[in-house]
This record gives structure tokens, sequence and C-alpha cells, in this order.
């Protein structure tokens, strides 16, 4: 990543047939060193259909921007 960019959106493309890892959570650290890293966010991942989705990580996020 470099300097002074502000993620605006993040998100993964999740599904449960394709034959990879499928998460059930995922954690967003931000920081500009590996020793400064803190936790933004949490989230769960559940498709309670089976089916193929995109899971928002981060959204309108402005607080570390």
């Amino acid at each position: 990543m470099k300097p002074d960019i502000c993620v605006g959106r993040l998100s993964i493309r999740v599904d449960p047939q394709d034959g990879s890892y499928m998460p059930s959570r995922v954690k967003m650290l931000v920081g500009a060193t590996v020793d400064s890293m803190k936790e933004l966010r949490t989230v769960n991942v559940s498709l309670p259909t089976g089916e193929a989705a995109d899971v928002v990580l981060l959204q309108d996020v402005r607080e570390v921007c």
C-alpha cells in the first residue's frame, strides 16, 4: 500500500463450493507499521444459503483516513 491512501470500501468474494479455504471470521488491522497495528473491525462470515457472495469488510471508513 502506498502512503496517504485511504480505502473507501473493501470486500471479498466467498464461495463455499470452490474447494478452497472458507473463512468464518476476517479481522482488519490498520497501522503504519506492523508494531503499530490496531484492530479496526472483525467480520463474521456466514452464508446461510451456501451460495457465493461478496462480503463487505470495510465501507465508508473515515476515522483512519
